[in-house]
């Protein structure tokens, strides 16, 4: 008569002893930052309406597609989706029979500039998006800066001028980041 063998194998996971650790709050500081930052954001979109919903629309696909990658600079993710969106939305201006010349002077420094922050991830590209996106910002004041309160010129300027602050603030902001890292 066979018996069976009196060792068992053990297959349960070891018991965790360690308690598990509580996610601290995020400080009180950085909680109103969010929230004002989110009430800015409602308001400008409400005031720009689809002026400022197609290049976020084009932003967070290309964030996706960005997320979904496995290589490329983290902290940067966010502003390379903005710069990648703007060179986009440049792009269907052409295509829609904008100014090409203009258009693909722009579309040259923003693809020059991910490229370079894609591959080599620093202050030197973090320098000439940051720039750009400012100097375009004096000049986009400059020409539409007199349009009258609610008329299309003027939700253009709000809106381009709050895609161009956002990426500015997530360059500096992924710039830090990655120093810290």
């Amino acid at each position: 008569m066979l018996m069976a063998s009196p060792r068992r194998m053990e297959t349960q996971a070891p018991i965790q002893t360690d308690p598990p650790q509580q996610k601290l709050p995020a400080p009180a500081g950085r909680q109103i930052g969010v929230v004002v930052a989110w009430l800015f954001g409602a308001a400008v979109g409400s005031y720009c309406g689809w002026l400022l919903v197609i290049p976020l629309a084009l932003a967070f696909g290309v964030g996706w597609v960005l997320k979904k990658l496995p290589a490329g600079p983290e902290p940067f993710r966010i502003a390379l989706a903005l710069v990648a969106a703007q060179a986009l939305y440049l792009t269907a201006d052409i295509v829609l029979g904008g100014g090409w010349l203009p258009d693909a002077a722009h579309i040259l420094v923003l693809v020059a500039g991910f490229v370079w922050l894609w591959v080599r991830p620093g202050i030197g590209p973090v320098i000439l998006l940051g720039l750009y996106e400012i100097t375009t910002g004096v000049l986009i004041t400059m020409a539409y800066g007199s349009a009258q309160t609610g008329s299309w010129q003027n939700k253009a300027l709000v809106a381009q001028l709050f895609l161009r602050a956002s990426a500015v603030l997530f360059l500096i902001s992924g710039y830090l980041k990655a120093r810290k890292a």
